[in-house]
């Protein structure tokens, strides 16, 4: 009896340790208005806001599974691993980003199915959690030792107190943020492995359960349901496969029919074949094979082409998405790219979609901003992709480095035009004006003022060629400064800097730029950072010294971190170290945020900075760690990105993200091709005319990215010239915006 007494209490203060910590939001979340159930999750694109809370007894494994699946095309296995048979608690947690209203609904269900049944193991628990950090539990949802599948609907009265600061406090319907599906076991058991699906968690309304039928299908299998997916809410039909979606996404072949309409597009320099292969499969369905061999070691161009039959319209869709599957890591190959056709033969392509380096099957989402010119008759590079306008769709490699692989296989399944609700389509770009909310974001000026910055650092080159040691205390030159505005003709706000996040906090630099009438725009250098060294708290004493240093300056201070976060070249950056998460990025961010402001550091403005073009497959979204956590948002604009397209690099992030934050252009310039062409991509339209840029870039913020309030001209001699002062073009461009 003592013994069970001790493990009661450990068990009950695990869970008050937890509650302790877990985030709280003053958001205000949507479902007061929802007019049918709402989607707490679905399980059919990725597993978001999921995390494990354990006893340490117990491990789980949690992943998306398509082999047992009861509504739609995915499910989420949780697989248990008992180290010892004592009392446990095993939890999965979904964070639902915001504060959620759910007043309006007196209950929550969702399907569960047991491969066998349980020995000694009792039943299935859920937790919600509000925004105060307070714990509620409802015991008993589903007996364990029953298998199969089976619907779970619980009221919300039947949640009872069980851990946090409000002993007293009924669950709040409104104020939700969390909640946790799993096993809560206090008595012995048999099993050592056990494991359970879980699909279609949703809110019920008073008596909307009972439109089911006794198997839980929805009568009506076209109805749209709402699906909160921590985003907003957007509505989504659920449809036999094989169906042309309706509305504003539309099925492009799941291949269980053939392939009627495809065809190759490839260079001489390889063979590509296709076909139907139905041992790999995806959603239940066959998947298209294509099989690559390589004559030359040369450029190439690859790629298998549907044509729709007619002219579709698709400009409900925001984005395209499909399934690919790796078999093996691609030796010196790049990537995998999407192409998008109009009605007269025009082409756009979308570079980058997914990394061939990363193996197994992955689902890809490319927003048609994404797509841009390739080539067409009577076109020019202002021309958008038109999305009612669209006749073929192809899918493929194009590589233009040397690589190794003589032969490779890639396989694609379930293509489909979607409505994302992230961003808007491309067609929307030009003259869109983002409604911001009523309040101005920290320290951001009002409509029609923008700030100027610059970034300094001479002799940059120099030091860099001659393999020195950089003086970071230098950087500043008030003689080259001033220089640069006179020659610029306008006056800037901001100065940027980088500074090493293993120094000191720089204060006699933000004392210095604050003695010049500028505010410090702070660059923490930190590429060698692992986001799992932040977490484990490796980083602790350096953070919690750099709050308080931002603290005792007091004035305001733009402060970047972990930027560019969607390149290669960053230790933080899933593309170079796959086993660092963007999840574990966002636990990263967070962290330093959350230390930040503990020690009182509230004149820092903390700007989310992604590169305006992906470098391999992770999308910058992927990496957003929640409104609450960033003041601006900030985008690298530079001429040899991608097709050097200063516009698409912009609107892409701008039109995620402006509705909700400031806008900054964080680092910007062009630099000359003439000084190192090799150094632009092939296809890049901006390498020999910087001026041309230039006035593109201008002209996108004046009229296309209204919310954009501040701009930021990296003026450094770097591996490119980006000052205006070597090149009489430049100058000459900026001087007329």
């Amino acid at each position: 009896m003592k013994n069970l007494k001790n493990m009661l209490v450990f068990v009950f203060s695990f869970i008050v340790i937890f509650a302790a910590v877990v985030s709280c939001s003053t958001h205000k979340g949507i479902g007061s208005d929802i007019s049918s159930n709402t989607i707490v999750d679905s399980f059919e694109n990725k597993l978001k806001g999921w995390s494990v809370f354990k006893h340490p007894t117990v491990n789980i494994k949690y992943t998306l599974d398509s082999n047992k699946v009861k509504d739609g095309r995915m499910a989420m296995k949780i697989d248990y691993s008992f180290k010892k048979k004592n009392p446990f608690i095993a939890f999965l947690i979904k964070d639902l980003g915001t504060t959620r209203d759910w007043s309006e609904y007196d209950s929550i269900g969702l399907w569960t199915f047991i491969p066998e049944k349980a020995k000694g193991l009792s039943n299935l628990s859920i937790m919600a959690y509000d925004d105060d950090g307070n714990a509620y539990i409802a015991q008993h949802v589903r007996n364990l030792k029953e298998a199969g599948w089976e619907r779970s609907t619980v009221s919300f009265s039947q949640f009872v107190y069980s851990s946090g600061p409000s002993s007293d406090k009924p669950l709040d319907l409104e104020q939700i943020r969390k909640i946790a599906v799993g096993i809560y076991q206090p008595s012995s058991f048999k099993d050592k492995k056990f494991s359970i699906y879980i699909d279609d968690i949703r809110l019920i309304r008073k008596g909307d359960d009972q439109k089911q039928d006794p198997s839980g299908t929805e009568i009506t299998k076209e109805t749209p349901v709402q699906r909160d997916d921590g985003q907003g809410i957007s509505t989504v039909s659920k449809l036999p496969k094989g169906t042309p979606l309706q509305g504003t996404d539309f099925l492009v072949d799941n291949f269980d029919s053939g392939l009627s309409g495809w065809s190759t597009n490839q260079t001489k320099t390889l063979k590509l074949n296709y076909s139907i292969d139905d041992s790999i499969r995806k959603e239940g369905n066959p998947s298209l094979k294509l099989q690559y061999k390589f004559k030359k070691k040369k450029p190439f161009l690859g790629f298998v082409e549907k044509d729709l039959g007619s002219t579709r319209n698709w400009k409900g869709s925001d984005s395209i998405t499909f399934w690919s599957h790796i078999p093996q890591g691609a030796k010196g190959l790049i990537d995998l790219s999407v192409m998008l056709y109009e009605e007269d033969g025009s082409a756009y392509i979308a570079q980058h979609a997914r990394g061939l380096k990363t193996t197994g099957w992955k689902e890809i989402t490319v927003p048609f901003s994404k797509f841009f010119l390739s080539g067409g008759k009577n076109k020019d590079e202002n021309d958008r992709l038109d999305l009612d306008q669209i006749r073929k769709i192809g899918i493929g490699i194009y590589q233009p480095k040397k690589f190794k692989d003589k032969k490779f296989i890639i396989y694609v399944n379930n293509i489909r035009a979607v409505h994302t609700g992230s961003q808007r389509t491309a067609t929307q770009l030009p003259g869109t004006r983002i409604t911001r909310p009523e309040e101005l974001g920290k320290f951001e000026p009002e409509d029609g003022n923008v700030y100027h910055g610059v970034w300094f650092f001479p002799g940059l080159k120099k030091i860099v060629d001659k393999g020195g040691t950089v003086p970071w205390e230098k950087q500043l030159d008030e003689n080259e400064i001033s220089e640069y505005e006179n020659l610029a003709g306008r006056t800037s706000t901001i100065l940027s800097f980088g500074w090493p996040f293993t120094k000191e906090f720089p204060m006699q630099m933000c004392k210095k730029i604050d003695q010049m009438g500028k505010v410090p725009h702070l660059g923490a250098i930190a590429s060698k950072t692992k986001p799992s060294e932040v977490i484990k708290g490796n980083l602790d004493k350096t953070i919690k010294n750099w709050a308080k240093g931002a603290k005792e300056f007091r004035k305001p201070i733009f402060f970047r971190f972990f930027s560019e976060m969607n390149g290669n070249w960053n230790n933080f950056s899933a593309a170079l170290n796959p086993s660092e998460t963007p999840q574990m990025f966002i636990q990263a961010w967070r962290h330093v945020v959350n230390t930040f402001r503990k020690y009182g550091a509230d004149n820092l403005i903390f700007v989310w900075a992604p590169l305006g073009v992906d470098i391999g497959s992770v999308h910058w979204t992927e990496y957003y760690p929640g409104d609450e956590y960033v003041d601006w948002v900030g985008i690298s604009v530079y001429s040899f990105l991608g097709n050097g397209d200063p516009e698409s690099q912009i609107m892409g992030i701008y039109n995620d993200y402006a509705q909700r934050k400031p806008i900054m252009i964080a680092e910007s310039a062009a630099g000359d091709a003439d000084n190192n062409p090799k150094k632009y991509n092939p296809g890049n339209r901006y390498a020999d005319s910087p001026e041309k840029w230039i006035n593109r870039y201008f002209d996108t913020l004046e009229k296309k990215a209204p919310r954009v309030k501040a701009f930021i001209w990296f003026n450094i001699e770097k591996e490119r010239v980006w000052r205006i002062q070597e090149s009489p073009k430049k100058l000459k461009s900026i001087k007329n915006v």
